[in-house]
């Protein structure tokens, strides 16, 4: 595992992670999805779109998710773990 990212491809385990925060879009066949802005404790970052389970959780709060490392992707010049198959296992809340 680099530094740089949450682990290596293809990897499916549980990630701590906080929200940093959600955008909504809408795509170009119209229809809307959100992207999620993470960051776990060691400062490194993620995302994903999609999510299963049945937890609420909000900006700046604290989650664990089951997921799977999907890429090693670059944005605005910095590392970040694309995650996909993502489940929220449990809402911890924000400090």
């Amino acid at each position: 595992m680099s530094e740089f990212w949450l682990d290596e491809l293809n990897v499916r385990k549980e990630f701590f992670l906080k929200l940093e925060k959600k955008y909504d879009k809408v795509g170009q066949d119209g229809g809307s999805y959100s992207v999620h802005k993470l960051v776990d404790r060691q400062g490194r970052k993620a995302m994903f779109y999609r999510y299963s389970g049945d937890i609420e959780f909000k900006e700046k709060d604290c989650i664990l998710v089951k997921a799977t490392v999907s890429d090693h992707r670059q944005f605005n010049n910095e590392p970040e773990t694309y995650l996909n198959r993502v489940k929220v296992l449990k809402n911890v809340g924000s400090k």
